[in-house]
């Protein structure tokens, strides 16, 4: 029905403009073999020493048993780093179209060498 859950643990430092994936989000209509919208992401704390970037698009997913790769909608969640040297924190929310489905509460923090 969705995505793996990513890993958004803090990468090595990161220098100016340098950019961190912190997650790939999508959703598989469960059963039918179907991809559904890409999940929305808000952005709920927004860093301080660099931004968040939100990108939505198309890709093939792995779901599984019968259905193999399937065609979906998908939203990327990515850190650029800022010149500012220090430790920046941030977070967002993934909602997703399975009315089933809770809100994913997310965050973050990233060291930045600022060169």
């Amino acid at each position: 029905m969705t995505g793996p859950t990513p890993t958004f643990a803090a990468s090595p430092a990161l220098r100016p403009g340098q950019e961190v994936v912190l997650g790939d989000y999508f959703e598989i209509w469960p059963g039918v073999c179907q991809g559904m919208a890409r999940p929305v992401v808000v952005i709920t704390q927004r860093p301080t020493l660099g931004e968040l970037i939100v990108q939505g698009g198309q890709a093939p997913h792995d779901a599984g048993g019968k259905c193999g790769r399937i065609q979906t909608g998908t939203t990327t969640v990515i850190y650029r780093a800022g010149a500012t040297p220090g430790d920046d924190t941030y977070a967002w929310e993934v909602r997703y179209q399975h009315a089933r489905r809770a809100p994913m509460k997310l965050d973050g923090r990233q060291t930045l060498t600022g060169r």
